[in-house]
């Protein structure tokens, strides 16, 4: 469904950088406040020179809130692969290494035709990951791989001979559930296609790694591959084929570099660990390329040594990059393209000027890189948030839309609806018309939680896995955010990994810890729920703290409430109660059934406490905060939050939204979608509107 996107001038919103407290675009690099990649930087204050792009960005729904689910929100997914083919950029979700979540669905293979603009679904791969997209050059086919964490029916290789347009299945001869790794295509004709595959045929989950060729679209034969030493480096992971030698391939593992002259049959170590990392025993390596213009010319990415590069066929190798994770490399162009999990994009005319470009670019997390050979200047980067498209050689991006697998979670507070996700925190003020970007979003980073400061309506307090701006260390999982300007405060007393927050009139503000760690004076932080009587300046503990209050699962849970007569309800535990109630004093335990995993705990308008889990009823209600019963008359299944219109309740489940009034009968609220599983639902204050975020997108709808 296609939405209409803007780039307005808001300063509230950039790249992540940080100076004196400030948002500035990308050009920072640990504090110092450096100009921005293509546009100036910030000054000594942290403000805004007039030639820097500030980047934001406006989302409006592309039809009125009715009786059916339509779409809203800005589009995403974790992309996790991308290539040009003639006419067309594709992008492929799921899995991406270093992130433990999968995208929405995950497994789906986007398509667009305007150059990165928009992009449709051609290929729904549910439980897999599309690891791998490579062109066959100068034709119009395109190969897909796929995989999965331990194996899933989906997994294996995929061909389009339509520039994407369609894809067939194309694993005849590979195992069932073959988990393929990477892919690539030799040099010269009848084409031929390697294909690196995880697992076993009696366990596709295993750890090992098999290489396999198809020769001219034939069925796929393993290869002998003799030479591997996988006792000393672990599976091989990464896989090239080289650019003018069809007999000649390229394999990488943890501890070596190999090289086979004869297609594959045998290979030969041509670096050992000590040449290829500077004497480290063991790397894990990601993506391993060659150079179309030069067969003497390697380049082999990381995930804590950086990028490492050869110009002698793999003898000899320098480190070329900072030590980070590295996703994706392209040699397209005329310029040198690096996907960077910390650090954003890269480029340069080679190794040697690498530096980092995009502005508006906002999550630093980019995942792969498509240079598009028929439009100058036009890049598609894939981030763990969605896909941005450059018409200007990556100076600047916008958003892409269609992707509809955006994680995350909607929460109202205030005059607001709150969307928390890896694209960043967007607000809308008039029940999901509008969504505007007010802080931007690292894909690594699961957004928990988000409030309107009561006292101050220029404040957000934003709670979060990691820090908001985690490049600047000490980290905190919570943060107040300064609307207006993006000014940023970290409190003491907390440390990363905040669940939750809640605040009241008086200037009370409570955090739900849910790992202990140390806050930024490197102070010891344990788990349980802190509270700052300053305005959120520094945090202490509250009786609410055990080595038992651990939450069971991530973002989609509401760990902790505030009920309007001050008494605090903390739910979610492991290996204890699993509800604790305080009026400031010492916790009682309101609900404690071992058989029941309890997702999180929700306080309606009118006092009433309700508990959401499964393994037992999927809601149970309390009207004094001390019985429960239970309420989930209607339902079937798990029930993984709720929300709450002026007449009665909503149920997020793992079969779409569901409606009754206080104490009565569910109903699911159908029309417009397939009955998805939905993380989380709110509804719109002052209005009958309610959102839903699910594992296909976010949507909203009138309310009867």
């Amino acid at each position: 469904m296609t939405r209409a996107l803007a780039a307005l001038a808001f300063a509230a919103v950039v790249s992540g950088c940080q100076c004196n407290g400030k948002v500035v675009p990308p050009g920072c690099d640990g504090g110092a406040c450096a100009g921005g990649a293509g546009g100036g930087g910030g000054g000594a204050d942290g403000s805004h020179p007039g030639d820097a792009p500030v980047c934001t960005h406006v989302v409006q729904s592309a039809a009125a809130a009715d009786s059916s689910w339509r779409a809203t929100g800005p589009s995403g997914g974790r992309v996790s692969a991308a290539v040009a083919v003639p006419g067309a950029v594709l992008v492929g979700t799921g899995y991406t290494r270093g992130f433990g979540l999968i995208s929405g669905r995950g497994g789906s293979i986007f398509r667009s035709t305007d150059q990165g603009k928009t992009f449709a679904p051609v290929l729904r791969a549910p439980g897999s990951t599309v690891g791998a997209l490579v062109a066959v050059s100068g034709s119009n086919r395109v190969y897909a791989g796929l995989s999965s964490l331990s194996g899933a029916t989906n997994d294996g290789v995929y061909v389009s001979d339509d520039s994407g347009a369609t894809f067939t299945a194309a694993s005849t001869g590979l195992f069932p559930q073959a988990r393929v790794q990477a892919l690539a295509v030799a040099a010269g004709t009848p084409e031929r296609v390697y294909a690196l595959v995880l697992g076993t045929m009696m366990n596709p989950g295993a750890a090992v790694s098999s290489l396999w060729r198809r020769d001219d679209s034939g069925a796929w034969t393993q290869l002998a591959a003799t030479g591997l030493n996988p006792t000393a480096g672990g599976p091989a992971l990464a896989l090239v084929a080289d650019a003018t030698d069809r007999d000649r391939v390229y394999l990488a593992d943890g501890a070596a570099f190999y090289t086979s002259t004869n297609a594959g049959d045998a290979f030969t170590p041509t670096a050992q660990m000590s040449v290829l990392f500077g004497g480290q025993s063991f790397a894990n390596v990601t993506v391993l390329r060659n150079d179309p213009a030069n067969a003497m010319h390697l380049l082999l990415g990381t995930e804590d040594d950086g990028l490492l590069e050869t110009t002698d066929q793999g003898t000899t190798w320098a480190r070329v990059s900072n030590p980070s994770f590295i996703y994706d490399v392209q040699l397209a162009g005329g310029a040198l393209w690096v996907a960077t999990q910390d650090t954003g994009l890269l480029t340069g005319a080679d190794s040697s000027t690498l530096a980092r470009t995009g502005e508006c670019l906002v999550d630093p997390s980019v995942t792969a890189i498509a240079v598009l050979p028929d439009a100058t200047g036009v890049i598609v980067a894939g981030t763990t948030g969605g896909a941005y498209v450059s018409t200007d050689a990556a100076k600047t991006f916008a958003p892409s839309d269609g992707l509809d697998e955006l994680l995350a979670r909607v929460v109202a507070s205030g005059d607001s609806l709150w969307l928390l996700s890896a694209l960043g925190v967007y607000r809308s003020k008039d029940s999901g018309d509008h969504w505007s970007r007010i802080a931007a979003g690292l894909g690594s980073i699961a957004f928990s939680d988000a409030q309107l400061d009561p006292g101050d309506s220029d404040v957000a307090w934003l709670a979060t896995d990691s820090d908001l701006f985690e490049s600047h260390s000490p980290a905190t999982g919570l943060v107040r955010y300064q609307l207006s300007d993006g000014g940023v405060h970290r409190p003491l007393g907390l440390g990363p990994n905040v669940a939750a927050v809640r605040l009241d009139d008086a200037g009370h503000v409570w955090a739900y810890q849910r790992a202990a760690t140390t806050d930024p004076s490197g102070a010891n932080v344990v788990t349980g729920v802190y509270v700052s009587d300053d305005s959120g300046g520094t945090f202490n503990p509250t009786p609410l703290i055990s080595g038992s209050l651990v939450l069971k699962t991530t973002f989609r849970l509401s760990p902790l409430e505030l009920r309007q007569d001050g008494v605090l309800f903390a739910g979610g535990t492991d290996g204890g109660p699993e509800l604790l109630v305080s009026d400031g004093g010492a916790p009682t335990v309101a609900f404690n059934d071992p058989t029941v995993i309890v997702y999180g705990v929700h306080i309606a308008p009118n006092g009433d406490a309700y508990l959401v889990g499964r393994n037992g009823p999927g809601i149970t209600r309390s009207t004094d905060g001390v019985t429960f019963t239970e309420s989930d008359l209607g339902l079937d299944g798990g029930v993984y939050a709720l929300g709450f219109s002026s007449t009665g309740v909503l149920a997020a489940t793992g079969a779409g939204v569901w409606l009754a009034p206080v104490g009565g009968t569910y109903a699911e609220l159908t029309g417009g979608w397939a009955s998805p599983l939905v993380w989380s639902v709110a509804v719109a204050p002052g209005a009958n509107v309610a959102v839903a975020t699910t594992n296909a997108g976010v949507y909203r709808r009138a309310l009867p």
